[in-house]
């Protein structure tokens, strides 16, 4: 159901308008049903709270009204705000967002925030302390935990995993990534004994490959939900500056005085860490624990070296690009026998195939070979692109360059929002959701054109795989469908090295 909320110029109040507060980028909310905050994605927590009230008065008009809220749209002066609620009790989550996005996205960025609760607290016991202490503030189970939700909602905004529910795989030559794979395997006693579910290895924030039960994969939203607690920085940034409602085009806001962020401390090279983390889309009612360890191989500590001393042109590697791996074990004691079959593993990786760094060194020399290029990719009028195999559940996508990269600054972010909200208004049309009451059923299209001043861009969706691609808004149409093609088939060519086949089981 849509409900519009209009400001009236002639009744402003004279006070702040706790609605008003709330229209601003995007803004994430969890509370309790007793009224209680337990997260936001506001610094400014006595703000955030005192939007609770306004909330739980949009959710029980709704309740009173027997209606199942999902989803508010607001129109202000400024522009469109939108706001999505999902309701899973004990606990209520909320989106609000002037970013143009289709509702499918928000709910979807919601029901990733609950399963970043549930990765903390598992569903049974948010079941269980609720029954007993209906007024329980959550804050106190979840503290210190804010950096995981911080770094999601971070991802949450231009993650085009994310968007299509798909894990990307970090490139690597087919052999290489068979004998990784080899390499990980402690053997079947040890899988026994140890109770492990997933052997991971980690690069750039990229799958590089995976061991595994026999007919039991990762799901993309477990392994989402994983890399954002491995990879979340420990410090928020300050709050935006006030400003109008920005609209589509407009960048992300950005701090005036942003605090430094360190590095995940998972992330230090060597260290060795042991967390319980619940994987909600493997067993939402209870907990796994991860080891996870980074390299200081060989050939990262000579780069340090290097950028540490008479060679000012090599920058020493960034903590989040660096090669980690990641053992699950459902025994909470089992942290010394599986940093020991860790550190055998390690020293596999580490000492065979290469005299420098071993199998690791291969996968850090194609550390700058991730995205594909658009050069590489040959085909004229392209400027970006995103390929989902669908059998694989994986994507690929290309690097961001001309107007889009990361280079251009200011404009280079916002020319990048843009195009991912185009890309969500495909995949939006690609893929309808059930008609809600009251709606006309939507049948899925297959193929999807849209242009705008800046860009055109075509969804394209087949049994085999979906394909969202950006070019020129001069193109031609047929000239932009035989570019897709053309995409599709480099793709198909690359396809060994871009994706991961046949993931090793135990």
């Amino acid at each position: 159901m849509t409900m519009p909320l209009r400001s009236s110029p002639s009744r402003a109040p004279k006070r702040k308008d706790p609605i008003r507060g709330l229209f601003c980028a995007i803004r994430y909310f969890v509370l309790s049903t007793a009224g209680k905050l337990v997260y936001t994605s506001d610094v400014d927590e006595e703000s955030a709270t005192g939007l609770v009230g306004v909330m739980q008065a949009i959710v029980s008009i709704f309740a009173d009204e027997g209606d199942k809220i999902r989803f508010v749209q607001s129109y202000i002066d400024a522009g469109s705000t939108r706001i999505s609620f999902l309701l899973k009790p004990p606990l209520y989550l909320v989106v609000v967002s002037s970013r143009g996005e289709p509702e499918s996205v928000l709910r979807q960025r919601l029901d990733y925030l609950y399963q970043q609760v549930l990765s903390v607290v598992t569903l049974a016991q948010l079941q269980a302390i609720f029954k007993k202490h209906s007024n329980f503030d959550l804050r106190r189970l979840m503290e210190g935990t804010e950096p995981f939700f911080d770094s999601l909602t971070a991802s949450l905004q231009t993650s085009l995993p994310i968007l299509l529910s798909s894990i990307e795989v970090y490139r690597l030559a087919p052999a290489i990534r068979d004998d990784l794979s080899r390499a990980l395997n402690p053997g079947k006693e040890v899988v026994r004994e140890l109770d492990l579910l997933y052997v991971l290895l980690l690069a750039k924030g990229r799958l590089v490959t995976l061991l595994r039960p026999k007919k039991h994969s990762i799901h993309p939203t477990d392994l989402h939900i994983l890399l954002s607690t491995i990879y979340a920085p420990r410090t928020k940034p300050l709050p935006p500056s006030p400003s109008a409602t920005p609209s589509p085009d407009s960048p992300p806001s950005a701090p005036a005085e942003p605090r430094k962020s360190r590095p995940s401390p998972l992330l230090e090279p060597d260290a060795e860490s042991w967390l319980p983390i619940c994987l909600p889309r493997f067993n939402a009612r209870g907990f796994l624990h991860a080891y996870v360890s980074f390299f200081d191989s060989p050939s990262s500590a000579f780069s340090r070296t290097r950028s540490n001393g008479s060679d000012p042109d090599i920058a020493a590697p960034a903590p989040e690009d660096g090669i980690g791996l990641v053992l699950l074990s459902s025994q909470r004691e089992a942290f010394e026998g599986v940093a020991g079959a860790a550190r055998s593993i390690r020293s596999r990786l580490l000492g065979s195939s290469s005299a420098d760094g071993g199998l690791v060194h291969h996968v850090q020399m194609g550390a700058a070979a991730q995205a594909p290029s658009l050069g590489e990719l040959g085909v004229p009028g392209v400027r970006h692109f995103v390929y989902k195999e669908r059998g694989l559940v994986q994507i690929v996508e290309a690097r961001w360059e001309g107007e889009y990269a990361f280079e251009a600054g200011e404009e280079g972010e916002r020319a990048r929002l843009r195009l991912i909200t185009l890309y969500q208004h495909l995949h939006d049309v690609l893929h309808p959701r059930s008609a809600a009451a009251g709606t006309a059923y939507r049948p899925p299209a297959q193929v999807q054109y849209l242009r705008t001043e800046h860009e055109a861009v075509l969804g394209w969706v087949t049994p085999q795989f979906e394909l969202y691609l950006a070019t020129s808004p001069l193109l031609p149409h047929s000239a932009v469908v035989s570019a897709a093609r053309a995409v599709s088939r480099w793709v198909k060519k690359e396809e060994k090295a871009l994706f991961l086949h046949g993931a090793g089981t135990f």
